[in-house]
């Protein structure tokens, strides 16, 4: 007699596409971090470069769930969020470059790429 046992094979077929959408998952997140970064700049307000360089990008994958956590930093010397003061009062002028409400710009215009990366990765991962 012989016996098979399809779950086990089953549920580690399971476990190892879940694996490859955690990889391609975290793969894609660094790499989304990226664009938004790309389609952000010219919007970042611009005097002497600081807040621009303060970009920053955390994701993370946990179990069936993902977060990511953007944006930019800069301190001034009173410790006053220079970032989030210009991205909030839009009564500012900018005259070298930027806007207010600049991380918004950025992740509208790169959202709909980003997500279907994101389809293409779990897709890839499920062949």
């Amino acid at each position: 007699m012989i016996k098979l046992n399809f779950k086990d094979e089953l549920s580690q077929k399971l476990t190892n596409i879940n694996q490859q959408i955690r990889v391609r998952l975290t793969s894609w997140a660094n790499r989304s971090g990226q664009k938004i970064k790309i389609v952000t700049t010219p919007y970042v307000p611009l005097d002497k470069g600081k807040l621009e360089a303060g970009f920053f990008y955390h994701a993370r994958v946990l179990g069936d769930s993902f977060s990511a956590n953007f944006g930019y930093t800069s301190r001034s010397k009173k410790c006053f969020d220079y970032a989030e003061i210009q991205h909030r009062r839009t009564d500012f002028k900018h005259p070298k470059r930027g806007t207010a409400n600049y991380l918004e710009y950025g992740v509208r215009a790169s959202e709909n790429e980003i997500l279907n990366d994101a389809k293409k990765e779990i897709d890839q991962a499920m062949q």
